[in-house]
């Protein structure tokens, strides 16, 4: 298993403790973001939108952070961490999204002066 990130990528320290909490041994692969590492054909096959974090597991490829946290759930840890009733679902779908927005904009907001 490799996971394709950056280390100051949020999203990747998601993936990154969810692949500790279940026991999974991984890969990490650095993507160079300022050379456009991906935006390459080669990383645009792992990752349609070119963004890290992207895992490669087996001829598998997950992309997208909820996506990948809920993929390595599924495979790996026999659905332990999300329940199965549809309330319960539904709560975790939010903050998966709620957290991704936080992430993603906490993050790249800038000071104008």
């Amino acid at each position: 298993m490799r996971l394709q990130t950056d280390p100051l990528s949020g999203n990747s320290h998601k993936i990154r403790m969810m692949l500790v909490l279940i026991g999974k041994e991984y890969e990490e692969v650095t993507v160079d973001l300022p050379a456009g590492e991906h935006k390459t054909p080669t990383f645009l096959a792992k990752h349609p939108l070119g963004q890290v974090p992207a895992l490669e597991d087996g001829a598998e490829y997950a992309y997208d952070s909820q996506g990948i946290l809920v993929y390595l759930n599924a495979k790996y840890a026999d659905n332990a961490h999300v329940p199965t009733d549809p309330l319960s679902q539904l709560r975790v779908a939010f903050w998966l999204s709620f957290a991704a927005n936080e992430i993603q904009h906490s993050l790249s907001v800038r000071c104008e002066r």
